[in-house]
């Protein structure tokens, strides 16, 4: 079992639509780009948001722990009802937040850099009303189970389900699916790595999906795949091909991995 190649970045510049297009083929693990965001807003952000945990949304299963200061929309989530009616108003919210510190909103800096380098653009995704989803979610995770994401098979597991019939045809037939993330944070404790394998999801691997979870798969669908682990380290930016298994190891702090 060899080690899944991760490129590192220490300037946003020297992003390429090549190197994407590497992750989004699986042929890399993910690209990081490391103080993508200043220590400085780290910190403040980190500081705002702790005072902010009653407005936290906490998605917990018996191999997931976590929460989320935004609108999420996932499995877990079971946030459907009035969902869209909300997200403007997150939008705003959270921009304040950032502001208020005299941080940048780092969504913005995301679709930026997405726009520089994806030949197609970079844009967020709207209903068949022209509503848009919420990006950007900040989430303290304390652990999550194996697992792949991917919208076109997921609009059928759990909360979104009963959301279903809003997806645009052009989200439905999404056939690859790259997300990325911004740490703020690190535990103190240690813990709260990513770990990624070179192993996509396909439609057989739904016969070892853990018994009773909305989350998880057992680890036979990754037996004798390349793996990795990235570091979560403050300001640190990474993109990766989502349909691919990944897990968060465990942190004894969720509040403390963000």
């Amino acid at each position: 079992m060899g080690n899944y190649y991760v490129h590192y970045l220490t300037d946003t510049a020297d992003l390429s639509f090549e190197m994407l297009d590497n992750v989004r083929q699986g042929r890399w693990a993910a690209v990081v780009i490391d103080n993508f965001y200043p220590a400085a807003c780290c910190k403040k952000v980190v500081a705002a948001l702790l005072k902010q945990q009653e407005t936290f949304f906490r998605y917990r299963q018996e191999n997931t722990d976590a929460y989320a200061f935004g609108n999420p929309l996932n499995p877990l989530s079971c946030r459907t009802e009035g969902y869209f009616d909300k997200v403007e108003e997150k939008y705003a919210s959270t921009r304040q937040l950032f502001s208020d510190l005299g941080c940048n909103y780092p969504l913005d800096a995301v679709f930026q850099l997405l726009n520089s380098v994806w030949a197609g653009g970079a844009e967020i995704a709207q209903n068949d009303r022209g509503e848009r989803f919420y990006a950007g979610d900040i989430r303290f995770i304390g652990e999550a189970p194996l697992h792949n994401d991917f919208a076109a098979r997921d609009e059928s597991v759990g909360a979104l389900k009963a959301m279903a019939e809003q997806l645009t045809l052009e989200l439905r037939q999404i056939s690859e699916q790259l997300s990325w993330n911004l740490y703020l944070s690190s535990s103190t404790f240690g813990g709260g790595q990513l770990e990624l394998w070179n192993r996509r999801w396909q439609q057989t691997d739904e016969a070892h999906r853990l018994p009773g979870t909305l989350m998880g798969y057992d680890e036979q669908v990754i037996a004798d795949c390349e793996k990795t682990l990235v570091e979560p380290k403050p300001g640190r930016f990474i993109l990766l091909r989502s349909t691919n298994y990944h897990r968060v190891l465990r942190s004894d702090d969720a509040f403390q991995r963000i």
